[in-house]
């Protein structure tokens, strides 16, 4: 979807600093292990997602 709103309103809107948009995040290893584990335990304990 393309809408004809400056990257700088949206930020404002969202409350975000422009930054936050442009620079990726560091590598993190602790987290890719976090996300794989709960990758993981959400395949094994389907019925854990409904809430």
């Amino acid at each position: 979807m393309v809408m004809d709103v400056s990257e700088r309103r949206v930020c404002r809107v969202a409350g975000q600093h422009r930054s936050t948009q442009r620079r990726p995040a560091p590598p993190n290893p602790y987290r890719d292990k976090l996300v794989a584990r709960m990758q993981e335990l959400a395949v094994a304990n389907p019925q854990m997602l409904i809430f």
